[in-house]
């Protein structure tokens, strides 16, 4: 009896719920008169049913023997919509949380060889169930460690990486070298010098060739004095480098004298020199200024020009003219120069209101020429001209300064001007404030040079270095200053050797 009931239950189950047609497809449904779709062999239909996949945790997964090719689980641990495909399983869909990937790593990126260093993780995010997963030798190589810091002691130089790895992202890498050293190394240096009586030496450099830092004693190179002279440096906080020296040779063959202030001077040649080179700038020519009485223009009053540089009065850099008043003059134009064997002409200055500062000659062409300014008095002016510094950028109401020049020779060097101010040495002066009617910026100075002047021991030479034109009253720049560098030495000139 108990079995004739157990079959009227299953036959009554098939009819309700499950139908095979005659095509072998197969409907469940809590509905009657279901089809299967055409294109489907299992078609489950319902209103306020849903499809449940099995649920496990990963290890539970992991334990499927043999799994087919599409099989289908949902991973309670991530979690995760997973199907089996090539052989292992791939997330279909996670509700997890992506990590983003760390921008750098901190730490002591020199250590003595087999010594600890602690590498830190910096930036990034942590998504759902992920971890800082760090690596030697390549991104995803040898495990080193979990966590945001790790202590490693390399015996080698070594390259560390570090990504975030979760249940459904995996980040990229960032790197980190540490070089290891043993123990008691002695820092390397390009050798300094040897350098001239007067010449502006190379800074003393803060890290070795091989990436130890410290400080030396003396902390700068003193080139005043003929001879050789022992520089200490000293590693900071390193145990395994040592204290080294570096002897450098001030060569009292060779020498210079540099003016760039503003006057009149005398050269005596020292003894056992009978030849010099020069170089020589003039001074920038001071912007329009404008005396702000609100008469427009009529108020505007030109600037004055920069004075001449000269070595014994027949080598010879002319200053720029100063800045014209705006919409009656031309441009003004900038420094010329005679007596040497080479040289180029200062940049012209900008009209209109609030035109640019030319730019000092250089060593290898024409300065740049000052922007002209506006048109009218509510604008912002013309920018500076470019020179072995660059040209000032014009603010609101002003004209930029114009570039300077520094006389150490090729690749050109020199200050850069602001707004108004004109780089150091040679630079035109900016123009005056734009919407208090003012006009246009001062020229750049002239540049020349001369080399192989014979001398004699003990002979003076009388040197002038020209001053920056003033400005024309107030709200406008004065030119900068000229320049004057006398060198001696085998085989020193301008512009190729003159460091």
């Amino acid at each position: 009896m108990k079995n004739k009931i157990f079959y009227l239950l299953i036959s009554f189950f098939f009819v309700s719920v499950l139908a095979i047609n005659s095509q072998n497809r197969i409907v469940i449904s809590d509905k009657d008169d279901q089809n299967a779709d055409p294109s489907a062999v299992l078609d489950l239909i319902s209103d306020n049913k849903g499809f449940l996949l099995p649920r496990m945790e990963t290890v539970d997964r992991d334990n499927i023997n043999d799994p087919a090719e599409g099989l289908i689980i949902y991973n309670k641990e991530k979690p995760c919509v997973e199907i089996f495909a090539g052989g292992e399983w791939h997330e279909l869909w996670c509700t997890c949380t992506e990590s983003s990937a760390p921008t750098a790593i901190f730490g002591d990126n020199i250590v003595c060889d087999g010594y600890p260093s602690i590498l830190t993780v910096d930036g990034g995010s942590l998504g759902t169930g992920a971890n800082w997963e760090w690596y030697s030798s390549s991104c995803g190589g040898t495990h080193e460690g979990s966590g945001e810091s790790i202590v490693v002691e390399p015996e080698e130089d070594t390259y560390y990486f570090v990504r975030a790895e979760g249940d459904c992202y995996t980040t990229e890498c960032v790197d980190f070298e540490i070089i290891a050293l043993e123990e008691n190394h002695t820092p390397t240096f390009t050798q300094l010098g040897p350098y001239c009586l007067s010449q502006q030496p190379d800074p003393l450099p803060a890290i070795s060739d091989d990436g130890i830092s410290g400080s030396w004693s003396p902390s700068t190179i003193d080139t005043e004095t003929a001879g050789i002279f022992t520089y200490t440096f000293t590693p900071d906080n390193n145990n395994c480098a040592e204290s080294t020296t570096m002897e450098i040779e001030i060569d009292g063959s060779c020498g210079e004298m540099y003016y760039t202030t503003p006057g009149t001077y005398e050269f005596e040649v020292p003894v056992g020199v009978t030849s010099i080179s020069v170089a020589l700038v003039g001074g920038g020519g001071g912007g329009c200024g404008h005396l702000g009485g609100g008469g427009g223009q009529a108020d505007a009053v030109p600037g004055d020009s920069g004075g001449n540089s000269s070595f014994d009065g027949s080598v010879i850099a002319y200053g720029g003219e100063g800045g014209v008043v705006a919409f009656d003059e031309p441009t003004s134009a900038g420094g010329s120069h005679s007596g040497g064997d080479g040289g180029f002409d200062g940049g012209l200055g900008g009209n209109l209101y609030g035109g640019g500062g030319g730019g000092a000659a250089t060593f290898t062409e024409d300065g740049g020429q000052g922007d002209p300014g506006a048109d009218n008095s509510a604008s912002t002016g013309g920018n500076g001209g470019d020179s072995g510094g660059q040209g000032g950028i014009a603010g609101y109401g002003r004209g930029g300064g114009g570039g300077g020049i520094h006389l150490i020779g090729t690749p050109n060097t020199g200050g850069n001007g602001g707004s108004w101010a004109a780089g150091t040495y040679g630079g035109g002066g900016g123009g005056s404030s734009v919407n208090a009617g003012g006009g246009g910026g001062g020229a750049g100075g002239g540049l020349v040079w001369k080399n192989n002047i014979d001398v004699n021991p003990g002979e003076t030479y009388t040197v002038i270095v020209g001053e920056g034109g003033d400005s024309g009253a107030s709200y406008a720049s004065n030119g900068r200053g000229g320049a004057v560098r006398i060198i001696w030495g085998d085989g020193r000139s301008f512009p190729d050797n003159a460091k």
